[in-house]
């Protein structure tokens, strides 16, 4: 069994880390941001819909399933399969196709099948603990032309947010993890795997909340809105409507405002009063 320290170790020593008091969402203006700030809805996407093709993908091939690993597993689903089955049968048929090496074709397609169907169900989103990043305003607020909100992590909503980790290699784990008959060991090894990118994402910074099928809009806690950063290209129309919007909540966010610095490349945020 391969015993090398992967993403899911990292992952448990990550899990002290101290979080941000605020995290970062970048937006870009359009149709469904006046939810954001009267109904208070933010939307979780699935991991299918990502920009990132190699975003919550797993390495089946590298693990060394044991020979006690693929017995269980084949008993498991000759059982599942053949309700009533007799133990002599099973051992019979064990054996003849542990001899043949089938079982090793079938559990990392079985696995791979199994965490796609579970990965599709799952709600990510996605925020970052910087502000400042020219990268991200160009990506995803249209060209600076959109806007930053801030979200307070002090609360049972945001305060679910993990570290994202960056590495060379995909997360590699037992296939047989994901077709347990336990669902919450088989779920837990979905998020997990859901934390990890490649190290050329790195300067995102990127913190995430998972949930278990939680594809759609979610309601975040009113008093979690702590600030509103708007890009140094947005449209004068569209700030006057974020701040028309954000007048009317019982917690007033605080407003600031990108602007290009004069002798660098970089963002200065202005508050505004």
């Amino acid at each position: 069994m391969n015993r090398k320290r992967g993403i899911i170790d990292i992952l448990r020593e990550e899990s002290n880390v101290t979080k941000p008091p605020i995290l970062y969402k970048y937006y870009s203006f359009n149709k469904w941001t006046k939810r954001i700030f009267e109904n208070n809805e933010i939307y979780f996407s699935s991991p299918a819909k990502l920009n990132d093709p190699f975003d919550s993908k797993i390495n089946f091939n590298n693990y060394d399933v044991t020979r006690t690993d693929r017995k269980r597993f084949y008993r498991e689903q000759s059982q599942m399969s053949y309700p009533g089955i007799k133990r002599k049968d099973i051992l019979i048929r064990e054996k003849r196709i542990m001899k043949q090496g089938l079982d090793l074709k079938y559990i990392p397609e079985g696995a791979k099948k199994g965490f796609i169907d579970i990965r599709d169900r799952m709600g990510i989103f996605c925020m970052t603990k910087d502000k400042k990043n020219i990268l991200m305003w160009s990506h995803y607020t249209n060209e600076h032309a959109g806007f930053c909100v801030g979200f307070r992590t002090k609360n049972s909503f945001f305060s679910r947010a993990q570290k994202i980790i960056y590495g060379k290699d995909l997360p590699c784990i037992n296939p047989l993890d994901l077709l347990e008959s336990n669902r919450d060991k088989m779920l837990q090894k979905g998020v997990d795997c859901l934390l990890t990118k490649a190290k050329d994402w790195k300067y995102e910074k990127e913190w995430r909340i998972v949930e278990i099928d939680g594809v759609g809009i979610k309601n975040y806690p009113v008093e979690a809105l702590a600030c509103i950063i708007l890009g140094c290209k947005i449209l004068p129309e569209n700030k006057k409507k974020i701040i028309e919007w954000c007048s009317h909540r019982k917690s007033q966010p605080d407003f600031f405002e990108a602007r290009e610095k004069d002798s660098e490349f970089g963002l200065d945020i202005i508050p505004i009063s």
